[in-house]
């Protein structure tokens, strides 16, 4: 989709900005690097997960966000170690020691261990103890995960055979996702296992950076002065007669601030029509090319780059990026 830009009507200042951005060579603004918290320091919800929390808790008796996993292993499986090193990486990780309270705050618990659930079914004939596997698969997919009782996820162990065995794990997405699972659960899962089976030690380190550390960070940046700059950008420089400024707005607690400058209600929809399966980047900038009025109006640029940037990244809510 092209979007004609008049470029006679720009400053000499915003020709030149705009020819940068085309050319891939504009500035980019540089963010205070992630630290360590200080101890005490309240988590809040990243923009991430609060969106998740959001849908979420509107529908607590559906596993909207269950992400179910399998983990075939072929040989000999000792339960107690399997359990020892998911407890383990529990104690490493805050965010799956995390729970959320009604009001959406996390809680970060120092003391929680996971009980691995075991079902043996070695003893039944093949064709029906597949069916019993995949059942307890089934049923633990589609039951939901209460955000408020923690862990966030559900851990089962099936035998097969004597030497076939098969782990089903059921995570909430409010504190997993697909980055999370193949580039630190997994490992960390195949690793640690290994050392205890040996009698050593976990083989890691302890993280220098938690999840709370980020979701900090976020909400510290974007409440900085050179965000809140470009936040206050739009509503002085829209004409007075804009009408996709009128919108009233629905408060910052449930957005993003990655939304959209002004944080009103057509964003916020347009920005979840574009979430959707169904629909691509390319329709949402062609239905608000269509709906705003052919004025100047940085409400346009605004909705367009938050569309076409989010929709570029792998890491968008869902975060997930900075999905745990």
């Amino acid at each position: 989709m092209e979007v004609g830009v008049n470029k006679e009507a720009l400053s000499t200042t915003k020709r030149r900005l705009l020819q940068q951005q085309m050319r891939g060579t504009a500035a980019q603004e540089r963010s205070k690097p992630i630290r360590p918290r200080p101890p005490g320091t309240v988590v809040p919800l990243s923009p991430e997960q609060r969106r998740v929390w959001l849908h979420a808790s509107q529908h607590p008796e559906l596993p909207l966000y269950n992400e179910s996993i399998t983990i075939h292993r072929h040989g000999r499986l000792e339960l107690g170690i399997l359990e020892a090193s998911l407890n383990e990486i529990l104690r490493r990780h805050e965010i799956w020691r995390t729970s959320f309270s009604a009001d959406g705050r996390p809680v970060i618990h120092d003391d929680l261990r996971v009980t691995l659930l075991f079902a043996d079914l070695s003893g039944l004939p093949p064709a029906q103890r597949e069916a019993e596997a995949l059942r307890l698969a089934a049923a633990d997919a589609q039951t939901p995960v209460p955000l408020d009782q923690p862990p966030l996820f559900r851990a089962r162990l099936v035998r097969m055979t004597a030497a076939e065995q098969r782990l089903y794990l059921t995570l909430h997405h409010i504190i997993f996702d697909g980055v999370s699972i193949s580039r630190v659960l997994l490992p960390e899962l195949s690793a640690i296992y290994s050392s205890f089976e040996q009698g050593k030690a976990s083989p890691f380190p302890a993280p220098k950076l938690q999840y709370g550390d980020y979701a900090l960070w976020r909400e510290l940046h974007v409440n900085s002065p050179a965000v809140q700059q470009h936040l206050a950008y739009c509503p002085s420089s829209c004409p007075a007669n804009c009408r996709f400024c009128a919108f009233p707005s629905i408060g910052h607690s449930l957005l993003s601030p990655a939304i959209g400058v002004r944080q009103n209600a057509s964003i916020f929809h347009l920005s979840c029509w574009r979430n959707s399966a169904s629909c691509a980047a390319n329709t949402a900038l062609r239905f608000i090319w269509r709906c705003l009025p052919r004025s100047t109006c940085c409400c346009f640029d605004t909705v367009a780059r938050t569309i076409s940037s989010s929709a570029a990244s792998p890491t968008d809510e869902g975060g997930r990026s900075s999905k745990p």
